[in-house]
């Protein structure tokens, strides 16, 4: 099995790894170390060059390097598998997949079968990293039928792959896995704050560690929580053990706030982070819906807002363009009226008594 280190959390993590790794200067070179994101790897070199300036430093890779195919020529491109999907949605027959389309679609126009295609490809997707497939589900599933026709779509999609002269791209997946070799200078792997990888990624890692190749899993947790998390740091709670759920929450009630909706969760938030700088304040969502209240609140705080993806908190105005374009384009869907009527700009375009009328009918309905 791998050794687990526990570095604690009583900071941030990038710097706890960074101190771990630079009190192992002499073996960076072959060290290969796993981080969960390219930003974090970006992130982890910057540190790594800051603190220590000129050093060999190691290689920084995420988990998808041990089953990424060495080479993509001949494997199906992602736009081109979604296009076999559509063709073999488009292709067949009526009714010859009454458990999967129970009620057959009034046409199998290609933006259907896109669709349909988009959903499938991620189930297959998530089964494929498990080295699962349709097969696999159906021996467990209680829908066999619905399963079985799944199986009967996915056939008609290899033999495009095949008649089109391309490989499988998540077969290829599984290939790269099984004949993952690491390079003669790795002398060592370090798994750094990967709490949920990939399966057919800890399958490699597992083999690798059984060949005897050491194999460090660097958690940010301290060793007291140690019996929460397996052997690849990741955190359990099911079967026998239920660690996380027992776990008393560590923050004292006064600090938990209940919200009507997103405006009172605005002004809440605001209050939350009354006297702390905004490059000091991170908040998260538990739904990008509340996103433009939030902004709004937030601007007209003075604060500056920024999403780790790259991209400015969304504009309130285009959010609600957004509501109205998709209300002309499907009048009898509920949820462009709703997100209109929740934004923030609405109190400024009409008569605040007309504002909160709509409001209150919206908490009835």
């Amino acid at each position: 099995m791998p050794e687990r280190v526990f570095l604690g959390w009583h900071r941030p993590f990038l710097g706890l790894l960074t101190e771990w790794l630079l009190a192992r200067r002499e073996e960076l070179p072959g060290m290969l170390v796993v981080v969960p994101t390219a930003q974090a790897g970006r992130l982890l070199r910057e540190a790594l060059a800051e603190a220590a300036g000129g050093l060999i430093a190691p290689r920084v890779v995420t988990p998808e390097h041990f089953f990424r195919p060495a080479s993509q020529e001949g494997i199906a491109s992602r736009l081109e598998s979604r296009f076999a999907w559509i063709d073999a949605l488009r292709g067949m027959a009526a009714g010859s997949t009454p458990a999967l389309f129970p009620v057959e679609p009034v046409d199998r126009s290609f933006a259907w079968a896109s669709g349909v295609a988009e959903e499938i490809d991620k189930v297959r997707n998530v089964l494929s990293e498990s080295l699962k497939g349709f097969a696999e589900a159906r021996g467990f599933s209680p829908e066999k039928d619905r399963w079985g026709d799944l199986i009967e779509v996915e056939r008609a999609v290899q033999a495009r792959f095949s008649r089109w002269k391309l490989a499988d791209p998540l077969a290829s997946k599984v290939e790269a896995a099984a004949a993952f070799a690491l390079p003669a200078e790795v002398k060592g792997i370090v798994v750094a704050g990967v709490p949920d990888p990939v399966p057919l990624a800890v399958d490699v890692w597992d083999r690798l560690d059984g060949a005897g190749v050491p194999v460090h899993v660097l958690m940010h947790a301290p060793d007291e929580v140690s019996e929460g998390f397996d052997g690849w740091g990741r955190p359990q709670d099911r079967g026998d053990h239920f660690f996380w759920t027992k776990r008393a929450t560590p923050l004292p009630r006064e600090r938990v706030h209940l919200v009507a909706g997103p405006t009172e969760l605005a002004e809440q938030a605001l209050r939350c982070f009354s006297g702390i700088a905004s490059s000091d304040a991170t908040l998260g969502l538990c739904d990008p819906a509340f996103g433009p209240a939030l902004e709004s609140a937030f601007g007209e705080a003075g604060w500056p807002a920024f999403n780790p993806e790259g991209r400015t908190a969304g504009s309130s105005m285009i959010a609600m363009l957004r509501s109205f374009a998709a209300l002309a384009q499907r009048g009898d869907i509920w949820e462009p009226v709703a997100a209109i009527l929740r934004s923030p700009l609405l109190p400024e375009i009409v008569e605040p008594e007309s504002f909160h009328s709509a409001l209150k009918v919206l908490d009835e309905i």
